[in-house]
């Protein structure tokens, strides 16, 4: 078998979701459960082109109109449990690295998916100045 050309006409490389050494190398993504490490490729790539204005806009934004859907259907597709992905949620969201934009299922009378947004606050985890943010506005007590 041979290997696929790129065509001088389509120099596009296949789809992929690129994490910047920066998130990598954060005390953040260090402490994350291996499940949880393993489902924010897919967070990020889930809309890449909205991602791209986080990832290399402007940095400390939290006001921009990437909100994303993921459902729980979606990442049992992916190979995650149920349980599983909730607890990613909730691990992305204590560390940093999504906020809840809109509740869906019970909580959004069963007609929406759960809607993500990106956020920075990863990169002030581990300080006296890092904001813990509840999942759901019942937990803020």
């Amino acid at each position: 078998m041979s290997r696929a050309k790129r065509s001088k006409d389509n120099p596009k490389l296949p789809p992929f979701v690129a994490m910047t050494w920066e998130v990598l190398n954060s005390m953040a993504y260090i402490d994350l459960p291996p499940s949880a490490a393993k489902a924010l490729p897919y967070f990020y790539g889930k809309y890449g082109r909205k991602f791209k204005v986080v990832l290399y806009g402007k940095r400390g934004d939290h006001n921009i109109a990437g909100d994303f859907e993921f459902s729980y259907e979606e990442a049992v597709r992916l190979g995650f449990a149920k349980r599983t992905f909730a607890r990613v949620i909730d691990e992305l969201i204590e560390k940093g690295f999504i906020e809840m934009a809109g509740y869906g299922g019970l909580r959004g009378f069963c007609k929406s998916y759960n809607k993500f947004r990106p956020s920075y606050r990863w990169q002030r985890y581990g300080q006296p100045d890092f904001e813990a943010v509840p999942r759901y506005p019942s937990e803020l007590a």
